[in-house]
């Protein structure tokens, strides 16, 4: 009667034990698989934010060129004012 006992008693430790076991692994596994969507969500907000800054780059770039030909347009109406009003 007392092996019987022992002998569930020691079934029932293995299955707690094995079912810690899937416990862990599962577990183990939802955290792995969490990391790697906060891993990737990371990384397209880099992408994002480096997108966004060579977008600001580019825009920066034309911005600079446009004033650029304003100052240069600026200079041909000067000069041409200063001609008239020398040919008056």
């Amino acid at each position: 009667m007392f092996r019987k006992i022992v002998d569930g008693a020691l079934w029932g430790l293995g299955f707690w034990l094995v079912g810690g076991v899937f416990m862990l692994i599962f577990s183990s596994f939802g955290n792995h698989v969490e990391a790697q969507k906060r891993a990737s969500a990371a990384s397209a907000q880099q992408r994002d934010a480096d997108r966004q800054h060579a977008r600001y780059e580019d825009l920066m770039s034309r911005q600079e060129k446009a004033m650029a030909r304003s100052e240069q347009q600026l200079t041909r109406l000067d000069k041409l004012l200063e001609k008239w009003e020398r040919q008056k």
